[in-house]
Formats: C-alpha cells, sequence, structure tokens
C-alpha cells in the first residue's frame, strides 16, 4: 500500500456527493463566482492530483 494514498485513491461517490453538497452551501452563502483552493503537498504529482480530485466534484 502506498505511504501516500491520496495519490492514487479516489473519494467514493457518497464522499463526493458530501462534499460537493457542502461546497455549494459555501457558494450559496457567500454568492462567490469562484473558489480558489490552496495545497501544502510538497511533491508536485500530489499537489497535482490533489486540484484533480477537486476538479472532479464539479462534475
Amino acid at each position: 500500500m502506498s505511504s501516500r494514498p491520496w495519490a492514487t485513491s479516489r473519494p467514493g461517490a457518497d464522499r463526493r456527493r458530501k462534499i460537493r453538497a457542502r461546497l455549494d452551501v459555501l457558494l450559496e452563502q457567500t454568492q462567490a463566482d469562484e473558489l480558489i483552493f490552496t495545497c501544502d503537498l510538497y511533491e508536485t504529482a500530489d499537489r497535482h492530483r490533489a486540484f484533480e480530485i477537486v476538479a472532479e466534484l464539479r462534475q
């Protein structure tokens, strides 16, 4: 098993739904047009994967 499970795994469908719902509430409450995410992971590939996971929530 990888010491960095986030690098290869994807959140399950139920978890993605919950995260998406919370982001939708945040957008509704703030009336924001966009969200900006930051990531403190050291490895470039890990950072890219983290942002890919967030991008998948839009679908």
